[in-house]
């Protein structure tokens, strides 16, 4: 893909909304594009995650390992393109919580969390956007969890 087209899959996705151009033209810059095969794993649960993958082309699906949670019987999650897959792993160092593999031919952004903390050293006006989304985010994820609690006590009348 050409930096083009990459920073617009970066406009695609929900996480980098709020991202001037030139911080996702940087984060482009310093992105490798990858080609997966199908059935190829991308991401392995309980593995340490270094990595986020933006889909750029094609699909890739989650893979639960557990047998018999909560996750048995459900369909898997699908990530096409515009979908990150995590984000989390951008910021702070953690093990994935599904298998992830493409369900075709693909083609995936990587970007290192190394490079990616690398920028938000360089530009501190990156890190107040991604503080300023995951502050929104967080708001939320509280409003959410206020609205479940109080159906919650509904029900339980």
């Amino acid at each position: 893909m050409s930096l083009g087209s990459d920073v617009q899959l970066l406009h695609e996705a929900p996480f980098f909304r709020g991202f001037d151009e030139d911080h996702l033209r940087l984060i482009a810059f310093s992105a490798e594009s990858r080609h997966v095969r199908k059935d190829e794993v991308v991401v392995e649960a309980g593995r340490p995650q270094h990595s986020a993958y933006l889909v750029s082309d094609g699909l890739l699906l989650a893979r639960s390992d557990r047998r018999g949670g909560a996750e048995e019987g459900r369909p898997a999650r699908r990530f096409e393109r515009g979908a990150l897959i995590g984000d989390l792993a951008l910021i702070t160092e953690m093990k994935a919580h599904a298998t992830i593999v493409a369900a075709e031919n693909s083609s995936v952004l990587q970007i290192r969390r190394s490079m990616f903390k690398r920028l938000l050293d360089e530009y501190p006006d990156i890190a107040e956007a991604l503080r300023d989304k995951l502050t929104e985010g967080l708001a939320d994820t509280v409003e959410e969890i206020k609205r479940a609690g109080l159906r919650l006590g509904a029900a339980g009348s």
